[in-house]
């Protein structure tokens, strides 16, 4: 495989995406995604009661969790969404979010302000994941919660070994994550999630993972978007061919194919009440 270390990009890898792609890749996330954040942002207590009426949503990306938070909290609660890049929060149209532009690695955070505090697929991308979920922790106020969301790719592989096109998916699959290690996005830190939480000194830290079956499916997916974005860098790379890549998305649409996924870990702590 060819040397990445001398093109390797700095800061989070889509910045530089087209708009009308990159939402489309945000949507797809989002669509794969938002079900499982907020069924635990639910079993956490978000808008029961009308105890949690401070939010921090850090790596708000397209806005949808934002959204759904401030139309939770209305009328008497308010969500502070967060990014490096905020041209699609920009767009939200709740009077009960405030976007700042916000980068989590240098930027400070307000300490013990926040009733609720959430990041999805955030920390994978950071050099120094630990000190900024340390940040994260100390924003969260007395008797909060903090609820942190990383993938776990060590789960993903070809259900079917024997499948036509399994070998082509598992190169391309293999390249992908050397790829994306390659610039700088932690593949494995949802295996380190519950470690790195306990380690911030919340209480009662607790966790699950999710993890789906991939069947294949004409439908636009997340991971057709993201790898046809990443495509120009890993033939240029030698990484995987034209050819190769055709094979892998033939087979994410083959209705006869199934890939085991990657996993979702969610990760919660709570600072107790004064």
């Amino acid at each position: 495989m060819s040397g990445m270390a001398d093109t390797q990009p700095t800061g989070y890898f889509a910045t530089d995406f087209a708009t009308d792609a990159e939402r489309q890749r945000l949507q797809l996330l989002e669509a794969a995604l938002d079900p499982n954040s907020i069924r635990r942002l639910t079993q956490l207590g978000v808008g029961a009661d009308g105890r949690v009426r401070r939010c921090l949503e850090v790596g708000a990306g397209g806005g949808s969790i934002a959204r759904w938070l401030a139309d939770r909290v209305a009328p008497k609660g308010t969500v502070v969404a967060t990014d490096v890049d905020t041209r699609f929060l920009e767009q939200l149209d709740r009077p009960n979010i405030e976007v700042r532009k916000h980068d989590i690695s240098t930027d400070p955070l307000d300490p013990l302000a926040y009733d609720l505090v959430h990041c999805r697929l955030l920390l994978l991308h950071l050099a120094d994941p630990a000190t900024a979920l340390q940040k994260l922790a100390d924003a969260v106020a007395p008797g909060g919660v903090l609820l942190v969301e990383e993938w776990e790719y060590g789960t993903i592989q070809v259900a079917d070994p024997k499948h036509p096109l399994a070998e082509a998916v598992t190169k391309v699959n293999a390249a992908l994550f050397e790829l994306t290690l390659g610039i700088g996005i932690d593949i494995h830190l949802g295996r380190h999630l519950p470690d790195l939480v306990e380690a911030t000194g919340l209480k009662n830290v607790d966790h699950e993972g999710s993890l789906r079956i991939t069947r294949g499916t004409p439908a636009a997916t997340m991971a057709k978007a993201s790898t046809a974005l990443l495509r120009p860098a890993l033939v240029a790379r030698h990484m995987v061919d034209d050819a190769e890549i055709e094979a892998w998305f033939a087979a994410l649409s083959d209705p006869s194919f199934r890939m085991i996924d990657y996993s979702t870990i969610s990760v919660w702590g709570h600072r107790p009440p004064l």
